[in-house]
């Protein structure tokens, strides 16, 4: 997604409903919005955008053999991309993803946050998981910026679930640990964790850590 962007409100709208959709019904969904750089140049510079997001997005594109890269994108378990506004086709593919036992299975747990504002997740994987990496993704519940140039000049746009931050493990057996940092109160963020393989992207399993419980 990116706030330069004129067509992605409308995908951050859908994305907002699948969470909502997903909490009512207790499915284990979820979502990691990723703030892309390169429509910065169109008058309005994205603060939650990162080069290394619009790095991950083309290796998403080479991974998926896609033509080229674009917002809004969804990606479904790093297997199916859509246009981010694409209702239908988005819950087709996580409906046909929900059907399917993970070829790995994994279970995380979390130290509380410290006076240094971080914690420690240990986690636990089985099954197939060799030439993949475990992520742990520092989420952003919920953010609202006024936009006052660019496409969006004007709005005021309403985000949810935004990576603040990735880094990555890379397991040597079937456990290991990883130190992170919250970057602000605990409370505003959320953490996923999630077993990727290396070559394809394809997502294997994922869990979600609340830093302040």
């Amino acid at each position: 997604s990116s706030e330069g962007c004129s067509s992605c409100p409308p995908g951050d709208k859908l994305m907002e409903q699948i969470v909502d959709a997903a909490k009512k019904d207790n499915r284990p969904i979820y979502l990691l919005a990723f703030h892309v750089d390169y429509w910065d140049f169109l008058g309005w510079k994205d603060t939650l955008a990162k080069p290394e997001y619009t790095k991950r997005q083309y290796a998403y594109r080479d991974a998926l053999k896609t033509e080229s890269i674009y917002t809004p994108q969804a990606i479904i378990n790093g297997k199916y991309e859509s246009t981010g506004s694409n209702s239908s086709k988005i819950m087709s593919f996580i409906d046909q993803e929900a059907s399917k036992t993970p070829e790995c299975t994994l279970t995380c747990t979390a130290t509380k946050v410290n006076a240094e504002k971080s914690l420690t997740v240990n986690y636990e994987i089985s099954g197939n998981h060799e030439n993949s990496t475990v992520n742990f993704a520092v989420l952003l519940k919920t953010v609202t910026h006024k936009i006052k140039n660019g496409e969006n000049r004007g709005e005021t746009l309403t985000h949810i679930k935004v990576v603040r931050s990735l880094v990555q493990d890379k397991p040597t057996g079937n456990s290991g640990q990883k130190t992170i940092s919250i970057p602000g109160n605990p409370k505003d963020y959320e953490v996923v964790v999630f077993v990727q393989k290396d070559k394809s992207m394809e997502i294997l399993n994922s869990c979600m850590l609340q830093p302040a419980e």
